[in-house]
C-alpha cells in the first residue's frame, strides 16, 4: 500500500507541472523555422507504427491549403491516444503535461517540423483552431498566410527580426501605443522595411495598408525615426539582414470603455 501511495504521489506531482512553451508573437515571422505549414482538417486519429508509438500517434488529415512543405495525408502528433482495436484498448504516444490532442472534424492552421522523417506537431508548435472563441486569431493567421502566398513574398523577408524602439528604457514594454484609438479599415498592414548594419530603419514602403492614408504614412515615418530591427530574443548589436516584411495588426475595441490597439503580435 505504501508503494502504491508513493507511486500515486509521483504521478500527481508530475502532472502538477503545466506545459511551458516559448511565446511566439507571430509564427509567420519564423516561416523558415517550420517545414510544413498548412490549413488542415483532422479526418481521423490512429495508432502510430511500431518504433514511433512510444511518443506519437497519427492524425489523418485533409489539406485545405498548403503554404509550405509536401502534400501529405498524415501528421505525427506528440501526445497520446487510446484506440479500441478489436476488444482491446491500445495506447499510442506518451502522457505528459505537453500532450497534444486533436479531434476528428477539427480545422487547424498548423506549423509543423520534420522529425525522424515525419512531419510532427506538438503543443508548442503554433496551431490555430477554427473555433468561435479562437476565431479572430485563426482568421488573422489565415489572412496573413494568404497574403504572403498571393504576393509571392520571399521567405528571406520573413525573418525572425523584431521591430523595437531605438532608445528603449529598461522596464519599458510599450511598442506602438501612439497608434492606440486610431481607426483602421483593415485587420493588418504589411510593410517592407530596409535597415543598415546597426538595425536602423532607413527606408520602407507599404505593401498593404490599413486603409487610412494618414495612419499608414505616420507608421512609416515613425518606423524611420524611432524604431530599429534586432534579432528576436538576442542582445546582438549587429544585424545580418537588409530587409524584412513587418506585419502590424489592428485590434478594435470590443467595449466602449476599451482602447483599440496596434500590435505586431497575433493576440
Amino acid at each position: 500500500m505504501k508503494k502504491l501511495i508513493l507511486l500515486s504521489l509521483i504521478i500527481l506531482s508530475g502532472w502538477s507541472y503545466a506545459c511551458v512553451c516559448m511565446i511566439i508573437p507571430n509564427p509567420i515571422d519564423q516561416f523558415n523555422d517550420y517545414d510544413f505549414i498548412a490549413n488542415i482538417t483532422i479526418a481521423d486519429t490512429n495508432i502510430a507504427p511500431k518504433g514511433y508509438d512510444k511518443q506519437y500517434y497519427i492524425a489523418d488529415i485533409k489539406i485545405n491549403k498548403l503554404y509550405k512543405g509536401r502534400n501529405v495525408k498524415q501528421l505525427f502528433v506528440d501526445g497520446h491516444l487510446w484506440k479500441k482495436i478489436g476488444k482491446k484498448s491500445v495506447r499510442s504516444g506518451s502522457m505528459t503535461s505537453c500532450s497534444f490532442q486533436v479531434t476528428p472534424g477539427e480545422n487547424y492552421i498548423v506549423f509543423a517540423n520534420l522529425k525522424t522523417g515525419k512531419y510532427t506537431i506538438g503543443s508548442c508548435n503554433p496551431h490555430y483552431i477554427k473555433e468561435e472563441v479562437y476565431r479572430d486569431r485563426y482568421d488573422r493567421v489565415k489572412e496573413t498566410l494568404d497574403f504572403v502566398e498571393k504576393n509571392k513574398i520571399s521567405s528571406k523577408l520573413l525573418n525572425d527580426y523584431e521591430v523595437v524602439k531605438r532608445n528603449k528604457q529598461k522596464g519599458d514594454y510599450s511598442r506602438f501605443e501612439q497608434f492606440n484609438n486610431i481607426d483602421a479599415k483593415s485587420k493588418f498592414a504589411a510593410l517592407e522595411i530596409e535597415n543598415d548594419e546597426q538595425g536602423n530603419i532607413t527606408n520602407g514602403r507599404i505593401i498593404k495598408g490599413f486603409g487610412n492614408d494618414s495612419l499608414d504614412n505616420k507608421i512609416l515615418e515613425d518606423l524611420r525615426k524611432f524604431y530599429k530591427v534586432k534579432k528576436r530574443s538576442s542582445n546582438d548589436v549587429s544585424v545580418t539582414i537588409e530587409k524584412k516584411i513587418f506585419f502590424l495588426y489592428y485590434y478594435p475595441k470590443k467595449k466602449k470603455n476599451q482602447t483599440s490597439i496596434m500590435s505586431d503580435f497575433i493576440l
